[in-house]
C-alpha cells in the first residue's frame, strides 16, 4: 500500500503541472484506481480519477485505453 500511495503522490504532482502529457494525466489515474482497490486511496479518489482521465481525453481524444478507464469508473461510482 505504501508504495501505491508514493506513486499516487509523485503523479500527481506530475500531473498538476502545465507540461504534463496525456499519459501523465492517465497514469495518475491509472495510479488511483490501484491504491483505491488496495484500500489506500483518498476519500476523493474517484473525482480525481474522472478528473485526470476527463484531461487525458481533452489532450488526446484518440486514447482508448482512457475512455475504457472512465467507463469502468462511471460504472462503479454509479452502482454505489
Amino acid at each position: 500500500q505504501g508504495k501505491v500511495a508514493e506513486a499516487v503522490s509523485h503523479l500527481e504532482r506530475a500531473a498538476a503541472s502545465e507540461r504534463a502529457s496525456y499519459l501523465t494525466h492517465f497514469q495518475y489515474a491509472a495510479a488511483l484506481a490501484q491504491a483505491t482497490e488496495a484500500g489506500a486511496g483518498p476519500a476523493d479518489a474517484a473525482a480525481r480519477q474522472q478528473a485526470a482521465l476527463r484531461k487525458t481525453i481533452a489532450l488526446n481524444p484518440r486514447f482508448p485505453d482512457a475512455y475504457h478507464l472512465l467507463a469502468i469508473l462511471l460504472g462503479r461510482t454509479r452502482e454505489g
